[in-house]
């Protein structure tokens, strides 16, 4: 299983960054740290999730995939993820 959201980063608010998910127009925060130094207000970026499974098995592949990070943080209420699975996050922006 694995899901792709977009989010904007609304505002920045240390060591927060308030971000609104694309299309469900829910506001969460996120870990500053997840997300580059420059990163500015108004970026668009992609999240994708994966089970650590399937993270596992890309960083077997020569195509030296961008790390994957198990993290914890709230995404819109719409999306559920199995709470028996853990999952990997990855990072992509800004779009």
């Amino acid at each position: 299983m694995s899901i792709q959201l977009i989010f904007v980063i609304d505002r920045i608010e240390p060591p927060w960054l308030v971000v609104e998910w694309s299309p469900s127009g829910d506001i969460t925060e996120l870990p500053q740290s997840l997300l580059p130094k420059n990163t500015q207000e108004g970026e668009r970026w992609l999240l994708r999730a994966k089970t650590q499974d399937q993270c596992a098995a890309e960083a077997t592949l020569n195509t030296h995939p961008k790390e994957w990070q198990p993290v914890n943080f709230e995404i819109p209420k719409a999306i559920t993820l199995p709470t028996a699975t853990p999952y990997c996050f990855q990072f992509d922006g800004p779009l």
